[in-house]
């Protein structure tokens, strides 16, 4: 008894076509999925549940060669809650500065995120924000801004897409201060967040 000979576009061929792309498609899938629970743990492993955060910013000059070139203008932060079950905020840091800040200042900013918890939140957002840029010299010589929020503003409204508009300093400081005054160590500085009931 001669084999049965299959010809290409069988049932059988096709069949096989099906189950692959089906597989294809479960595996695209899956990856999709692990890079989401990925990317969660990274957050919840950065970011912090307490109104206060300390963000180090490494690669240094990487990242102003990145902001003067245009290839990454702006870095923010892990998301962080004010506390568990709070608002949803983040940092945003301009190396090459923003606004009347571009070229010569660090220009930082205050985020509020779209949370699952908005709609128990008091709005709007009232809290105290002190923002920190650590000095590795000498904490006694940290630069201290304080922002107070306005109730007017949009940035301090309860979220409608995933971020309000960012507020804050765009002169945070002179770029030229950085270095020479003890702020940037080993290519890396560190800023400070705290948030508090006023």
């Amino acid at each position: 008894m001669s084999p049965k000979i299959m010809s290409v576009g069988s049932p059988t061929d096709q069949g096989q076509e099906v189950r692959i792309k089906a597989l294809e498609s479960k595996i695209k899938r899956l990856q999709s999925e692990n890079n989401q629970l990925k990317l969660q743990f990274k957050l919840f492993e950065c970011g912090t549940t307490n109104g206060h955060f300390v963000w180090k910013i490494d690669s240094l000059k990487r990242r102003f060669t990145e902001a003067k070139s245009g290839v990454t203008k702006a870095l923010h932060s892990a998301p962080c809650f004010t506390d568990k079950y709070g608002y949803k905020y983040c940092l945003r840091l301009h190396p090459d500065g923003d606004g009347l800040g571009a070229r010569d200042y660090l220009s930082l900013y205050f985020i509020l995120m779209k949370s699952e918890y908005d709609n128990i939140q008091t709005w709007p957002f009232q809290k105290k924000i002190q923002l920190s840029l650590i000095n590795q010299q000498d904490r006694c010589n940290d630069l201290v801004e304080c922002i107070t929020p306005d109730a007017d503003s949009p940035c301090f409204k309860k979220p409608i897409n995933d971020m309000n508009l960012p507020h804050g300093l765009p002169k945070f400081i002179e770029i030229d201060r950085l270095v020479d005054e003890g702020f940037v160590k080993d290519d890396c500085l560190f800023i400070e967040i705290k948030i508090e009931d006023e």
